[in-house]
């Protein structure tokens, strides 16, 4: 059975962003079950020399919507921020939005593509 390319990205980009945004919901509900402030997750570091949770959410975000490829598609530069990066539930809302975006995508818009150039960059 051959794949294409929208079997190849599109899904798994779906996948990895619900993963996020249940991430999301289980900081949101720990936040509040232990009475917490939701800063202490959203600047959370696992390193003292890695970017904080939201940076992470924001380019999971941002990557998945850059790395579709349809027919229409044209870099669109890294935003500097999410529309709401100030809760989880500001973050939750961007994330779903993408992910809406993406599992509107349909074979049609993404196959057909696989020969496009495609260059990635961070700025």
């Amino acid at each position: 059975m051959a794949y294409s390319l929208y079997d190849t990205t599109v899904p798994l980009l779906i996948r990895g962003l619900k993963n996020t945004h249940a991430l999301l919901q289980k900081a949101e509900t720990w936040c509040k079950e232990n009475n917490k402030p939701e800063s202490e997750i959203l600047h959370a570091r696992l390193s003292p020399d890695m970017n904080d949770f939201v940076f992470q959410v924001r380019v999971a975000s941002i990557t998945a919507r850059n790395t579709a490829l349809t027919a229409d598609w044209a870099w669109v530069p890294s935003a500097t921020a999410l529309a709401d990066e100030s809760s989880l539930a500001g973050l939750r809302a961007c994330v779903q939005k993408d992910i809406a975006w993406l599992e509107g995508l349909t074979k049609a818009d993404v196959d057909g593509q696989e020969n496009r150039a495609f260059r990635f960059w961070t700025s």
